[in-house]
């Protein structure tokens, strides 16, 4: 699955309408997450059919569920990820102010400036990727 950018995505200015504005964010975010969801089927071996049979479902819910064409309930996304044993991570920022929601404690959300990012760029690696790589190099000056 190709990573979307979606950081650049949200600088280009589309439109001044914040209807517009509106619209293209949550069709960016249906089509990212239907692929995400998608992605996750295939890379767990299975079919949109073994699928609906977990959730107890038609299969024809599930290739709704998987079509960025359709609006989706939060329930049944997280019925969806549930049975493929992943989590929904979400993150609102407002300025400086991230907060994350989340039902694991071990993972966090980070809000890395672009510079960083940059970085991570240039050396062909994933924000994550690079800040695991800076982390696990990391040693602290020893004190004398």
């Amino acid at each position: 699955m190709s990573k979307y950018n979606f950081q650049a995505w949200l600088k280009q200015q589309v439109s001044d309408d914040p209807e517009v504005i509106l619209a293209g964010k949550l069709e960016y975010l249906r089509v990212y997450l239907t692929n995400v969801m998608r992605d996750l089927r295939t890379k767990a071996g299975l079919t949109q059919t073994q699928v609906a049979e977990r959730l107890g479902v038609q299969p024809a819910a599930v290739s709704k569920l998987e079509s960025a064409l359709k609006n989706h309930d939060l329930e049944s996304v997280l019925h969806y990820l549930h049975i493929l044993e992943a989590d929904l991570l979400v993150a609102v920022k407002r300025g400086e102010d991230l907060y994350q929601i989340s039902n694991k404690e071990e993972v966090l959300l980070i809000d890395v400036p672009v510079s960083i990012a940059q970085k991570a760029e240039d050396l062909g690696m994933s924000v994550r990727q690079y800040v695991y790589a800076a982390v696990k190099n990391y040693s602290p000056k020893e004190k004398m």
